[in-house]
């Protein structure tokens, strides 16, 4: 002490190192007094006066020696100074502790005090470097006790104060000036005088300058207003000692003092540094004061004490008033920084590594070594100071999340807990973060879940782990019940405002919205945590009301149940995302940054590669379509061959886009404005494609695997929720999927990951299971023209597998080894495998066993043993069945066979009643479709069984729905045996009778009134077996509810009409320019032979026939019927507008729109006039009153009859003779029919007034349709003329067997068919037996002579008629065979024909 007072010359330490040798002489004995009194305080009494004056005396020389020293100038003097310096801190606690005297202590004290006092004088200006290194010093020292009563003996004086106000106000005044550098000469002053202020109780003592930056923390966006929470200050606590020690205590310390002053008057809630901002969910911010807090908590100074920071948040936490919300605004600040530096520190590496001359430039490389550099510090990959401190903000978190009131906050208190570790991460620091994740459940989530529910809790929690995990952004949207009101339009806009949204956000630097990696990885090893966590609840065997088991059903209920979804709707969204990107998108998202992409970098060759790999596969398809003898395998070939074009186009594209980046881009030099417009737009939008694929995609498809590795027990049950989009992702041909690499290889790993959470069947095998559901499935994809409109329309399908299959054999064979039921995930994710096995026309080697496995899992769809992920799988099970019916190889299955599988796959509940909804429209969809009850025979039968075994459990089901009762009832008709056997016995079960009963004679209960609604459609089916049973079903269920016969008759006629195609209605001609095929009486060139038809002028008794207007018809000569033309004119008519107009003017004013002809059309009324046609079947038993036979007989003459399609036409044709033959025998009939088809025949109209309330605007008025009535109209005229009884009515009979003869001549095989049929019912009518001879010789004649073919062939038929209707007798009766055997013999070549035609006819009757 002596040497360093230099009160000796001769002993003075003149020179650096011997003081530098004093300072650490003295710290050594000072550190040897301190020990020696930790020890045993006794040693040391406060009035030894020798401890005392040693003390005062090495005070004193240390102060005096220390205002000497002059730092800064080499650095042996700037360590002798800071030695000194610590040595004067050490003897300064000496004094507080054991000192008397106050000598040396006041020097030193003075010493502290000089710079500030100096600063206090008038006219000081600037501040000597000596008061950071005196005053800073004192406060990075670890002894608070000391710091604070050495602040309270520097204010003692006033000067001290002064200058510490000046020091302030010039803080000040530089902050306004530039805010990048910190002042922290300011931050030590305020936090002196906060110091002062606790220690003295002196609250109003604080200077107005110093009072207002501290109060400006308790605003938002304050940084660029006070000096101590700008981001300049609070940047420097990770890097300045100073500020890492005292900003955080100055923030805690005016929290004290804020929670002293307030009082029950005063809005404690505004002068809370630390708060939340604003009371709207959507604008909540936080207080400056927390984010700077929060900036302490997150990145503290390495020589700061971890403790220190600790006891200033819980000194917050203390003082600061609960409606605040101190902890969740330290929370969400905290989240933010961490989530801000961590991307900072991504950014920095990026650009470290970005080209190779940059990472020289970091790290030079050392050529004398073949050693590759290691980054170190902040950027090194194995660094753990990532930006922020792991340790810190772990320790942080659990303790905040203890104090959070919002669900929010505690989220982000989870994912904050386990920052800086990862996925991987296992052994004790796992078991610690399990640990302190059951410790926060416990004493944080629950107390959440009092408040409010268990369910708001997790689906709070699971939202932003969520996201956290499987997102490149914070979504910012509403809550969750608006999302889920959302449809798929408006979840699409949202979509592409949040894409927006990280498009401008990436742009920021300090964008909080952007998930970085380490909060990426925080979260996913939050759900690794939890997923273990919940492992350890078995639902099966736990209760979960126990308060022990509680955290972990909530750990696994929030992993199985919550998570799942909305992973999936992240990765669902991104896919939809990706798989919307071109070629374009792929180009800029590999080009590379500062780089313009030129518009024309991507060729015409394009197209025609493309255009020349089309005509190469057509080529090949046209080369596999001669299938030769031994070709089993050409469609699969084929398959093949598009699969590899497919490749190679990929490989192309992928090139030509490395290609077109690396030849076409233009550098950034020498740019045009225009220019760097695009690249600043190319550079944006280049980073919204790497947080779509780096980002959103790869992330959802990474916390899907994280969350199946978790538990493989989780992983297991939340296979049916990610299988389907996964598979998806996988399978996808998109152009992103074909020039990524890493989409595709992510997307089998994931497929991979939950394929090895099968549990029954070894891991080793995943990826054998992963290919073999890539492999049956495709995917075809649909793009729109525009983007904006919507996304994409895809669809995966499962598909047959190609033959042989070896991963899809592996697979079946390994269930199958297992021998028992998987569990229901592990089978509906295994499915899809099954599915394609049963599929398609053969069965792939080592697939045999598909069918049998489906059948054993049937079980778990209901009953006992029912699987929620199965259950929904009865329709898929069912369709699979049935999908292998199609093919003749279901025969080869054996024990259980197809049928007995599907009546498995309809397995019910036993306790439920039959009046319930045991099974849905859509589970029983297959049995009733195409592939069911109108398919192939195998699957019409096997459907009908399955409707069977079900209507056996539940009749209602079966008789209360119409569409299954329709597949049932149209099969009872169906020609096949063993179809119409197995609907007869479903249908008689139906109704409760004994399956016995239901024999092939035995009367069906009649089904429901509604019968006609579900068979009209099916008269339109592809199948004509369909057709013709649903026709028979529809007229046998008229038969059974007679009162519906009227309405049935006119919804028929009805829906013939909607089918029928427009006709434009033409003028009438002025002249007859075409006679008609059949005239009642006239001859070829000869002038007609009347034939009287009329009947007796005098009549014994007055017959209803005669009211009919029957006596006195004659058939002369055809008339020609004008119509009356209101005043014609001479010449052709002027057509003007007007009249133009006019003609698309009705009565109704309705214009009608022209309908064109179709086979969908013309397929539908020949089901309408099959239906008529089984009218006549007696086993139907119909009935068909006046009425109906109006209608009916009207409809058919309008329309059925004058059909331009001749099939329809002869369909009518033949319906109007079956129905006048079968409905046309009572006297009220006959009067009707008669008249009605004689007034056809004569004007070739048809009597519109019978239509009733059946339309007549489509009804064709043309000549064409006038001749086929007058066609139709004989044939049925033949058929009432069977009727026609008594000596009265033989003219009527003989004028009409005359007409029909007549209409032979007609050139139309149909209709010489009709009129034969009708002809030899006529043979034993009336005085006909007596013609027999004279028709025959007229016949034959016209046969054998006849020029015209027509006429010849129409002969034929009648001599065929004539022979069948008068017995086989008259062949020889009349020789109709000798001249016939003549003709052929010796007739010329007319003859020949004539006779042969004739002969083939006769062979045919």
């Amino acid at each position: 002490s002596e040497s360093l007072l230099g009160r000796n010359p001769a002993s003075a330490l003149t020179v650096t190192d011997q003081r530098f040798g004093a300072y650490s002489a003295l710290s050594e004995i000072g550190t040897f007094i301190t020990r020696k009194f930790m020890a045993d305080e006794s040693i040391f009494e406060r009035d030894d006066v020798s401890i005392g004056e040693v003390i005062d005396t090495v005070l004193t020389a240390l102060s005096s020696s220390m205002s000497k020293e002059k730092g800064g100038t080499d650095a042996a003097s700037e360590k002798t100074k800071k030695a000194g310096f610590a040595t004067l801190l050490q003897w300064t606690s000496l004094f507080k502790q054991i000192g008397s005297k106050s000598g040396g202590y006041d020097s030193t004290v003075a010493y502290l005090a000089k710079p500030a006092q100096d600063m206090a004088k008038p006219g000081s200006s600037s501040l000597s470097s000596e008061f950071r290194f005196r005053v800073g010093s004192l406060l990075t020292s670890n002894n608070e006790s000391m710091i604070e009563s050495v602040t309270v003996d520097l204010f003692r004086d006033k000067k001290f104060q002064t200058g510490l106000n000046a020091i302030i106000d010039q803080a000040v005044k530089k902050h306004t000036a530039s805010a990048i550098v910190p002042q922290i000469d300011g931050l030590s002053s305020v936090f002196l005088l906060l110091t002062n202020a606790i220690a003295t109780s002196s609250f109003s003592s604080l200077p107005p300058s110093a009072v207002k930056a501290l109060a400006a923390g308790s605003s938002a966006s304050t940084g660029s207003k006070s000096f101590i929470y700008c981001s300049s200050m609070t940047s420097a606590t990770a890097t300045d000692e100073i500020v890492g020690r005292i900003l955080h205590r100055t923030i805690a310390l005016y929290c004290k003092i804020l929670s002293k002053q307030s009082d029950d008057g005063e809005d404690g809630e505004s002068r809370d540094l630390v708060r939340l901002i604003g009371d709207d969910s959507s604008d909540v911010r936080c207080s400056a004061a927390a984010e700077a807090m929060a900036r302490c908590l997150a990145n503290p100074n390495a020589s700061s004490q971890p403790a220190a920071v600790i006891s200033s948040l819980q000194t917050i936490l203390t003082y600061t008033r609960a409606s605040s919300k101190s902890a969740d605004a330290l929370i969400a600040s905290l989240f933010r920084h961490v989530n801000v530096l961590s991307n900072k520190e991504a950014a920095m590496g990026l650009s470290l590594n970005d080209t190779r001359k940059a990472r020289e430039l970091h790290h030079p490389i050392d050529e004398n070594y073949n050693k590759i550099p290691n980054v170190r510090g902040k950027c090194s990959v194995t660094a753990s100071h990532r930006g922020f401190d792991p340790n810190a903000v772990r320790r942080v978190s659990q303790l905040l999340a203890r104090s959070a009131s919002g669900t929010d906050s505690v989220g982000k208190a989870m994912v904050l807990l386990h920052a800086g570790t990862t996925m991987r991460l296992t052994g004790r620091q796992r078991g610690a973060l399990v640990t302190n994740t059951l410790m926060m459940l416990e004493n944080t989530v629950f107390p959440h879940i009092k408040q409010s529910d268990e369910g708001t809790v997790s689906q709070k929690l699971a939202d932003f782990i969520a996201i956290c995990s499987s997102s490149n952004a914070l979504n910012t949207s509403g809550g969750d019940e608006d999302e889920k009101n959302k449809g798929d339009g408006e979840m699409k806009k949202d979509s592409t405002k949040s894409s927006n949204k990280v498009k401008r956000s990436l742009v920021e630097e300090e964008d909080d919205s952007i998930i970085s990696l380490a909060i990426h990885q925080a979260a996913l090893s939050l759900i690794t945590t939890l997923g273990g966590i919940g492992a350890n609840f078995d639902p099966e065997v736990d209760d979960p009301e126990d308060e022990e088991m509680a955290p972990y059903a909530f750990a696994q209920k929030l992993c199985v149940e919550q998570l799942p979804s909305r992973l999936l709707s992240s990765l669902s969204a991104s896919l939809d995302c990706v798989e919307l990107l071109v070629e374009k998108d792929i180009e800029l998202y590999i080009s590379p940054v500062g780089v313009l992409l030129g518009e024309n970098s991507s060729g015409s060759s394009d197209t025609a590669d493309v255009a020349t790999t089309s005509q190469n596969v057509e080529k090949k398809r046209a080369v596999k379509s001669r299938k030769k003898k031994g070709d089993f395998g050409a469609e699969f070939e084929e398959e093949e061959w598009e699969r590899q074009i497919k490749k190679e186009l990929a490989a192309k594209k992928q090139k030509k886009a490395s290609k077109s980046a690396s030849t076409a881009a233009l550098k950034a030099t020498n740019l045009s404005p225009e220019e760097k417009k695009l690249l600043d737009k190319q550079t944006e939008e280049r980073k919204r494609l790497i947080g779509l694929l780096d980002g959103d995609f790869l992330r959802a498809l990474c916390a899907i695997r994280c969350l199946c590795l978790s538990d493989i027990e989780v992983g297991n049950k939340c296979l049916p929720t990610f299988s389907t989009t996964v598979i998806s992702a996988v399978v996808s041909e998109s152009d992103a999927f074909a020039s990524v690499a890493k989409l595709k290889t992510d997307s089998f790993e994931t497929l991979r990951t939950l394929a090895s959470c099968v549990y029954e069947i070894d891991e080793t095998h995943a990826a054998t299971l992963a290919r073999a559901l890539s492999i049956c499935h495709k995917k075809d994809m649909r793009k729109k023209s525009s983007v904006e409109k919507g996304t994409t329309a895809s669809t995966l399908s499962v598909s047959a597998l190609p033959s042989p299959c070896a991963s899809a054999a592996c697979a079946i064979f390994e269930m199958e080894e297992y021998d028992d039921c998987l569990s229901g995930p592990s089978f509906a994710f295994l499915f899809p495998i099954l599915r394609a096995a049963l599929t398609g026309p053969r069965t792939a080697p080592g697939c045999e066993a598909a069918l049998k496995i489906l059948d054993r899992h049937t079980p778990l769809i209901a009953g006992d043993e029912a699987d929620a992920s199965v259950g929904p799988l009865r329709r898929e099970m069912a369709s699979a069945v049935l999908e292998l019916l199609t093919h003749d190889r279901s025969q080869a299955f054996f024990d259980p066979t197809p049928y007995d599988a599907l009546i498995s796959c309809y397995i019910t509940d036993d306790d439920k009643e039959s009046s319930g909804p045991v099974l849905s429209s859509a589970e029983l969809a297959p049995l009733l479709g195409d592939n069911g009850a109108l398919g192939g025979k195998n699957c019409r039968i096997g459907s009908m069984l399955a409707l069977g075994s079900i209507a056996s459990k539940h009749p209602r089901l079966v008789c209360k729905n119409p569409l299954i009762e329709n597949r049932i009832w149209i099969n009872c008709f169906e020609k096949n045996k063993a179809i119409r056997s197995a609907a007869r016995k479903t249908w008689m079960t139906a109704f409760g009778s004994e399956l016995d009963d239901a024999d092939e004679d035995a009367p069906l209960p009649a089904p429901s009134k509604l019968y006609a609604i579900p068979l009209l459609p099916l008269l339109n089916h592809k199948d004509q077996s369909i057709v013709s049973a649903a026709a028979v079903a529809f007229a046998t269920a008229m038969g059974l509810h007679p009162s519906s016969v009227e309405k049935s008759v006119i919804r028929l006629c009805s829906t013939y009409i909607d089918a029928f195609p427009t006709v434009v209605k033409e003028a009438e001609p002025k002249v007859q320019t075409k006679k008609s095929t059949i005239a009642p009486v006239v001859a070829p060139k000869k002038t007609a032979k009347k034939i009287s038809t009329g009947l007796p002028t005098k009549k014994p008794k007055k017959s209803i026939l005669a009211g009919a207007g029957l006596a006195g018809s004659s058939a002369g000569k055809k008339k020609i019927i004008k119509k009356p033309m209101p005043k014609a004119p001479s010449k052709a008519p002027t057509v003007t507008k007007e009249m133009l107009e006019n003609q698309f003017k009705s009565g109704s004013s309705k214009t009608l729109d022209p309908e064109k002809e179709s086979e969908e059309k013309v397929s539908t009324r020949l089901g309408i006039l099959s239906v008529i046609a089984s009218l006549a079947d007696p086993s139907t038993n119909v009935t068909l009153d006046i009425t109906a036979i109006k209608i009916l007989t009207a409809f058919l003459m309008a329309y059925g009859l004058s059909d331009g399609n001749e099939k329809v036409c002869g369909a009518a044709r033949n319906g109007a003779r079956d129905v006048a033959a079968t409905h046309g025998s009572s006297d009220a009939a006959i009067a009707f029919l008669i008249p009605h088809f004689e007034a056809v025949l004569n004007t070739g109209k048809a009597d519109e007034s019978c239509l009733g309330s059946l339309s007549n605007v489509k009804v064709p008025r043309d000549v064409a349709a006038s001749d086929r009535r007058k066609e139709g109209a004989v044939v049925a005229l033949g058929s009432v003329a069977l009727h026609l009884k008594g000596e009265e009515n033989a003219d009527k009979i003989d004028s009409t067997i005359n007409m029909l003869i007549d209409a032979l001549r007609t050139p139309s095989e149909g209709v010489q068919s009709s009129v034969a049929l009708c002809l030899s019912k006529l043979m034993k009518k009336g005085r006909t037996p007596e013609r027999v001879e004279t028709i025959l010789a007229d016949l034959m004649k016209e046969c054998l002579q006849s020029e015209s073919l027509a006429a010849r062939r129409g002969a034929a038929y009648g001599i065929s008629a004539v022979v069948k209707g008068s017995g086989i007798a008259s062949l020889k009766k009349y020789e109709v065979v000798k001249q016939l055997e003549e003709a052929c013999t010796n007739g010329h070549s007319k003859a020949k024909e004539g006779a042969l035609f004739a002969i083939e006819l006769l062979c045919d009757r």
